[in-house]
């Protein structure tokens, strides 16, 4: 269904982030075209094409193994912050800078 959108694979082991798969247009998301693509596999192709999906970050639920969760937001967001610079896959959108999201 997001053949276009691979999950980073230069994060490090043991590394979950929380965030969403998103087809944005202008900065924009648009949910008309993700409901298109969970619904038919055609459309999904061609969208892929014009349209590619993105992963939107929020969080960073754990980091080389280690939980995250009971840390404080800021810290977190610090880390998360530190590992998207770090990483050499399409975690960056032109609309979003970094891929993050505040």
């Amino acid at each position: 269904m997001f053949e276009d959108h691979r999950p980073a694979k230069t994060l490090p082991d043991g590394t979950i982030l929380d965030g969403e798969t998103v087809v944005l247009v202008d900065s924009v998301c648009v949910f008309r075209a993700m409901a298109i693509r969970g619904q038919n596999r055609r459309a999904a192709e061609t969208l892929a094409q014009h349209t590619p999906a993105t992963y939107i970050a929020f969080d960073i639920v754990a980091h080389q193994g280690e939980d995250r969760r009971a840390r404080p937001w800021e810290r977190r967001r610090q880390t998360l912050e530190n590992t998207i610079d770090e990483t050499e896959d399409n975690l960056n959108h032109p609309g979003f800078g970094r891929g993050l999201v505040y």
